[in-house]
């Protein structure tokens, strides 16, 4: 929901059974085509879930130490989230992204 130039998200992935997970750090667009204000790091809240029943708590964050103008990128004890950090995903785990963002 956007509000002047505050973008309110929440992302919600959750693995299946055919879900393939890449390789690499995990990256979020920003919807609608929209950019992040980059004048300062902006940060949110993240949940990763392992269906096993652990349960990570996480940043996500964007902006000036982001990769781009318009992409997340999750982080767990300094770390970039991957397809097998901090856990090796499978099927029914969840990652949840939640905050709001200062759009250009």
């Amino acid at each position: 929901k956007l509000l002047g130039k505050l973008l309110y998200v929440r992302y919600w992935m959750k693995a299946g059974s055919t879900t393939t997970y890449g390789t690499g750090s995990w990256r979020f667009t920003i919807p609608n085509s929209l950019t992040v204000s980059t004048s300062h790091t902006q940060t949110l809240s993240a949940i990763l879930n392992d269906n096993g029943g652990s349960r990570y708590p996480a940043i996500a964050y964007c902006g000036s130490l982001g990769p781009s103008s318009s992409i997340i990128e999750v982080v767990y004890a300094n770390a970039n989230v991957t397809n097998t950090a901090p856990f090796t995903w499978a099927a029914n785990d969840e990652l949840g992204i939640t905050g709001c963002i200062e759009v250009a």
